[in-house]
Formats: C-alpha cells, structure tokens, sequence
C-alpha cells in the first residue's frame, strides 16, 4: 500500500510538472505570438503616412494585446487600422486594398502567421519612410521563417516577399531598403494618385483629413 501511494504521488507531480511546463510553453506562444502581430502593425501602419508616429505605436501595441488572446483578431485589427491611412495616399490603391482586407478576413483564423510575417517581411524595407536597415529584417525574416515553416511555406514566402518589395517600389517610385534595385527610370513618371506623396497628419486635423480620404475613396 505505502509503494501503491508513494507512486501515486509521483504520478501527481509528474502530472503537475508537466501542467506547468504546458502553461509555461503557452505562455511563450502567446507572448511571442503578439510581438509578431505588434511588428506585422507596425510595419503595415507606417508604411502609409497618415498616422501621428505615436498614435502609430499606440495602434500596433492594442493589436498586440488583442493577439495574446486571439492572434487571428490582433491581424485583422491591424489590418483593419491601416484601411484609412492606404485611401488617404491613394483612393486607387484602397479599392485594391479592399480585396486584401477580405482575404485576410477568411484566412486570419488559419493563416495568421503567415500574413503577419508577410507585413513584416514585405512592408519592413518601406517601414518609417524607408528608414535605413530597416530592409535587413526583411533578410533576417527569411532566415527565420525557413526554420519555423519549413522549405515549402518559407519558399512561397519568401517568394510572395519579394515579388511585393518589387511591385511596391516600382508602382510608388521609391528604393526599398532590403537591397533589391529596381531600375525606376522604366516606371517614371508614374500615376501620381499612385504615389505616398501626402504627408503625415496631426492630431488638430486628423477627422478632416480623414473625411476628405473617404470622400475620395467613395468618389
């Protein structure tokens, strides 16, 4: 009987050990789940000059809290904010934007993951105005998602990553900071309700500035 209990007992630790560990691993998941979604935000948000740069950071930190969760929401709302920043700098662009928006409405749930590394991979080299160096977490991003997805997802990644660095510098006429020339004398002078050429707004007109986005959007 003493043995039957003392194994028991053991049995009972080992249980509450192995409870821990389990908390303590989604614990981890959940925090390093939200750092990927606060940079997919903050990549996504200041690529388009609208946002005041605090509000940026204000911004992307409630995605982040959001995602601890409920990855899958803390995407979409980052997402979700960057709507009126693209229809302030292009109406166009926004109607495109729409379509995007839908799809990571229906993947988000499955695929949140990757849609937040593909801001963060894609957006990083036109992050803050192309801030330098920015575009090495682009590299470093690669490097990454290969360990974590694997050979095939990380291939369509990287893939899709560099196809949008390309797209983007050619359509808005700006070089990316992750080291991929593009020759913009082909594309120039392009569509200028194309191009990011508004500034960023300040908080005293930031309602009308974003009245005035929507009016051209729905123009």
């Amino acid at each position: 009987m003493a043995d039957a209990g003392q194994m028991l007992r053991k049995q009972t630790m080992s249980q509450q050990k192995v409870q821990a560990y389990i908390a303590i691993a989604q614990k981890s998941d959940a925090f390093w789940g939200s750092v990927i979604v606060f940079l997919g935000a903050l990549m996504l948000l200041s690529t388009f000059p609208f946002y005041p740069i605090y509000m940026i950071f204000i911004l992307a930190a409630i995605c982040a809290i959001v995602a601890v969760k409920s990855p899958p929401v803390g995407v979409i709302a980052g997402a979700a904010f960057a709507f009126p920043a693209i229809i302030y700098q292009s109406a166009i662009f926004g109607w495109f934007y729409l379509i995007i928006l839908v799809l990571v409405l229906f993947q988000a749930f499955e695929d949140w993951l990757i849609i937040a590394s593909l801001e963060i991979i894609a957006l990083a080299p036109f992050a803050f105005g192309g801030f330098p160096f920015a575009g090495y977490i682009s590299l470093i991003g690669m490097g990454i998602g290969s360990l974590h997805f694997g050979s095939k997802k990380s291939l369509a990644i990287s893939l899709a990553s560099v196809t949008i660095i390309l797209f983007l510098s050619s359509i808005w006429l700006v070089e990316n900071t992750a080291y991929m020339p593009v020759k913009l004398d082909v594309y120039r002078p392009g569509r200028s309700d194309l191009l990011l050429n508004r500034p960023t707004t300040d908080i005293s007109n930031f309602g009308k500035e974003l009245g005035d986005a929507m009016t051209r959007f729905l123009s």
